[in-house]
């Protein structure tokens, strides 16, 4: 891995910095949110909320009574399963965990790579585009734990998977029935899809303009193990 004196949080502001100066936008860094969580599912309907949203630290959520709603703490890699007590509960969301108001939660601490995920998904949530240009070998900015993963797509198009480490035919995966629930992602499932990638293998992902390059856990394990072992921001 290369050296940088860099901390991860310099990194993403950069790179959101970097993307709002190339549409215009005006840059503010105290008050850019940064995205800690995101939603693996909910049991039921939560208005302003679905299934792979990216949620930044101080966003308050109301949950019905006895709805079950499971976050990942992605910096953290920190799952929790909150459950609503009797008259519903609030949740806000905070840099490595919720504080919840009348509920009950579990935490479950995940094997994950939790800067390079917080990352990536931070540049994911504002529009970025993670392509690998340069000459030479391609560095993976993602480290998934699943040979299975979770590609969390901006469009409801196939992407192309190519392995950049070993000769292999390109595979072509496409969206599950229904995936993103209404959020503007499209959920692919290579677990859906019946699709592993080789463990230690290095991988190209790409749908339209956006690419990101990434690494399968020598010891990940197949099949539909929690979204955060195996997401893959797009």
């Amino acid at each position: 891995m290369t050296q940088s004196t860099w901390s991860p949080r310099m990194i993403a502001l950069a790179l959101i910095g970097a993307t709002a100066a190339a549409s215009g936008a005006p840059v503010r860094a105290e008050t850019t949110p940064q995205v800690t969580a995101m939603v693996e599912s909910l049991s039921a309907p939560i208005a302003g909320l679905a299934a792979l949203d990216y949620l930044p630290a101080g966003r308050a959520l109301a949950l019905p009574a006895g709805a079950t709603l499971v976050l990942d703490y992605l910096g953290a890699c920190v799952r929790e399963t909150i459950t609503a007590g009797a008259d519903g509960s609030t949740v806000r969301i905070g840099p490595d965990q919720s504080a919840v108001t009348h509920g009950r939660v579990v935490r479950r601490r995940m094997d994950c790579d939790g800067d390079e995920l917080q990352i990536s998904a931070a540049q994911a949530d504002v529009g970025g585009v993670a392509v690998s240009r340069g000459i030479g070998p391609a560095l993976p900015s993602l480290t998934v734990h699943g040979t299975m993963p979770v590609i969390a797509a901006p469009l409801d198009a196939p992407v192309h998977i190519v392995r950049l480490d070993a000769d292999a035919p390109e595979q072509e995966v496409r969206p599950s029935a229904g995936g993103g629930g209404g959020t503007g992602r499209t959920l692919i499932d290579l677990a859906r899809a019946g699709t592993a990638l080789a463990p230690g293998g290095t991988y190209r992902i790409t749908q339209g303009q956006r690419a990101v390059v990434i690494r399968i856990d020598p010891a990940a394990r197949p099949g539909p193990l929690p979204v955060m072992l195996r997401l893959v921001p797009l």
